[in-house]
């Protein structure tokens, strides 16, 4: 919609006049409720749907999710599994 997205009319199908029924979003922490805040603010900054609004790689790694607490497991103690053939 223009709210989301102001430039989507602009893609190749929109433009064609693909449309489709407004429909209200969900919101992100009553999907998955287990999720800390922080995850929650990451997931919402990956999932804009305007691409000059969503969040580049690199601002995804500086976001808090990745140094709060509980921190990640440091890779050497991770587990890895062979693939089984």
């Amino acid at each position: 919609s223009r709210t989301n997205w102001p430039d989507h009319k602009a893609l190749p199908l929109p433009a064609r006049g693909l449309t489709w029924d407004e429909c209200p979003p969900i919101p992100i922490d009553e999907i998955f409720t287990a999720a800390p805040k922080d995850a929650i603010s990451l997931l919402r900054s990956l999932l804009v749907l305007d691409p000059n609004k969503r969040f580049s790689a690199s601002q995804c790694l500086s976001h808090p999710y990745f140094t709060n607490e509980p921190l990640a497991t440091p890779k050497g103690r991770l587990v890895l599994k062979s693939p089984s053939n």
